[in-house]
């Protein structure tokens, strides 16, 4: 519906412009969604003005537009004092002269802050396998397992008890090299296979885990991953030798009487608390962050070439025709 005031054609809009009568920056429209709904009057009835005094006051007129959370009855004079709180609104930060930080937490920092604990004992971890097929197959300590040479020069591995009632270890006379001996980790050879198999797995396991941090964990740089890695491998080798070398005497010198199961957990201990003694001293002397440290220096030290902009290249691509 027209109003009757105005009149909704070209002549209505732009005649007076056309016929000379007004300037044309001085254009007033003569549309019916303006004055004929009243949009005026309405905007002049709700304006409101307010004298802002204080900080305080001026706090409790952005709650008023903007009502969030709940307030204890001193947040604004808390707020006048510049000593309310955590996370400030963007209202808040701009009145007190500072930037709002909006990025929020990622979801992932909750996961890591499970996981980075339990990464420095995933080779631990792996080796608990091993020790639970050791104690499944021979259950008693008593079950021992003597290496010797045999006629042929040859090094035979005879385990002793009943071999009907194990599920695997079937026969009581083994080579030294034989495939379940290596897997069950017996003897002198079976000690070195996993130990072997150790190693590797830590090094697959600290390549695999420190490339997902890089993926999701914020400011994470090339220096973190270096480092990070550098450390692992570091602690690997420490643990790997100190069970290596423990392992090697009890099968040697048969400390604990040759008890399979014995020299398994033995060993197993030994790199759990090894384990836990470098975790103990790298948080102590904060080794890996000075590791890390002394990469960032180097690198913003040494003279380095630009790198390349993915983004960029990206969008060249799509230019492409």
């Amino acid at each position: 519906m027209t109003h009757k005031k105005y009149n909704p054609t070209w002549d209505g809009y732009m005649g007076d412009v056309l016929r000379g009568n007004v300037g044309i920056n001085q254009l007033k429209p003569q549309h019916e969604f303006f004055d004929a709904i009243g949009l005026e009057k309405v905007l002049s009835d709700n304006t409101q003005y307010h004298i802002v005094l204080s900080l305080s006051e001026a706090k409790s007129i952005i709650e008023d537009i903007s009502p969030r959370r709940p307030q204890n009855p001193s947040h604004g004079e808390a707020f006048a004092r510049g000593t309310e709180a955590e996370n400030p609104s963007y209202g808040e930060a701009f009145a007190r002269g500072m930037e709002v930080d909006n990025n929020k937490k990622s979801p992932m920092s909750y996961v890591f802050s499970v996981t980075d604990p339990i990464s420095t004992y995933a080779g631990n971890i792996y080796d608990s396998r091993s020790l639970y097929d050791v104690i499944r197959e021979f259950k008693r300590l008593g079950i021992t397992a003597t290496e010797h040479i045999g006629e042929n020069g040859r090094r035979y591995i005879h385990i002793s008890g009943h071999a009907g009632l194990r599920r695997i270890i079937q026969g009581t006379r083994y080579c030294a090299n034989h495939p379940q001996m290596l897997m069950m980790g017996i003897g002198q050879q079976g000690l070195n296979s996993s130990v072997i198999g150790g190693v590797r797995f830590c090094i697959i396991f600290s390549i695999g885990y420190r490339i997902i941090e890089g993926i999701f964990k914020d400011e994470y740089t090339l220096a973190d991953f270096i480092g990070n890695i550098t450390m692992d491998m570091a602690k690997t080798a420490i643990i790997a030798a100190s069970s290596w070398a423990v392992g090697s005497l009890l099968t040697a010198t048969a400390l604990v009487g040759g008890s399979v199961v014995a020299v398994a957990g033995i060993v197993f201990l030994v790199g759990i608390g090894v384990a836990i003694g470098l975790d103990y001293l790298d948080k102590q002397y904060q080794i890996s962050d000075k590791v890390i440290k002394y990469i960032k220096n180097e690198i913003d030290r040494k003279k380095r070439t630009p790198e390349a902009n993915l983004q960029q290249i990206f969008n060249g691509l799509g230019n492409i025709r």
